[in-house]
């Protein structure tokens, strides 16, 4: 990816923006890393927590770079239709 300031490109990470200059950044699009496939075992749900059987090779959460949506968070906000974003607690191994 690069940014611009006032459509011209930027490389140095010092250079200061100033008032009424536009920024644009484009971001690489990247593909994610494949994760095991198939729905996320629900050991036990509630209002207050979600426990689940993580498959191995699946991420816990977002690292921002590989992992995005193929992250154990993110599949199971899905899989159960949840609007907050879930938050890990505690992992047994």
């Amino acid at each position: 990816g690069h940014a611009t300031i006032n459509q011209m490109v930027v490389t140095d990470p010092a250079v200061e923006v100033r008032r009424n200059e536009v920024v644009h950044v484009k971001q690489r699009h990247c593909h994610e890393l494949p994760v095991p496939a198939g729905s996320i075992e629900i050991v036990h749900c509630d209002e207050g927590v979600v426990v689940c059987n993580k498959p191995s090779g699946l991420p816990v959460s977002p690292d921002g770079l590989n992992y995005h949506h193929n992250s154990l968070m993110h599949l199971v906000q899905h899989q159960l239709g949840l609007s907050e974003a879930l938050r890990p607690v505690h992992r047994i191994d």
